[in-house]
């Protein structure tokens, strides 16, 4: 059972070889290689989607917390600074003083909640398409890395084989 598999096994990797034109093991290296660069090409721009998408995220909660606690901090800057006033109502305010960060951070101006949005899910559509090319990618690679196995093992083997035909040939001589 074992050597039909592994016969079958070769068989493939030989008509793999052949449909897909690689004529030497450095060509099959070159496109794994080739593979690889790629899949990593995608992964870094999926981390890049992802680091803007937590951005926007970012973003788009301290607009919203801006505007919910706006109230509560013109009327905490108003009392005076009160202390009282301030634990009545410390949750707003820290989060009213974290939403001005970020508007510091972009010097006051930020995109509206629809331009980020739209933004979002722009890159969500890209994130999408990164990976479904990154699954094709793997595949292709997985594919590939397998066809190089078998073909190291097709190598190693007919040396092997044609040395066990010659000491055959030796012995019945």
């Amino acid at each position: 059972w074992a050597e039909r598999n592994n016969i079958d096994a070769i068989s493939q990797t030989v008509i793999f070889l052949k449909e897909h034109h690689i004529g030497s093991p450095e060509e099959l290296e070159k496109q794994i290689d080739e593979l690889q660069s790629a899949y990593e090409e995608k992964k870094a721009s999926i981390r890049q989607a992802q680091n803007r998408m937590k951005e926007i995220n970012r973003q788009r909660q301290a607009i919203r917390d801006y505007r919910r606690t706006k109230e509560i901090y013109t009327q905490f800057r108003e009392s005076g600074w009160s202390a009282k006033f301030y634990q009545e109502h410390r949750a707003e305010i820290e989060a009213h003083k974290n939403a001005q960060a970020v508007y510091e951070l972009h010097d006051g101006k930020l995109p509206t909640l629809k331009e980020l949005t739209a933004e979002y899910d722009v890159l969500k559509g890209q994130l999408n398409a990164y990976k479904s090319d990154m699954a094709e990618l793997k595949s292709k690679m997985t594919d590939l890395k397998h066809v190089r196995y078998n073909y190291k093992t097709l190598a190693r083997d007919i040396p092997q084989t044609d040395q066990y035909h010659r000491r055959e040939d030796r012995i019945e001589r």
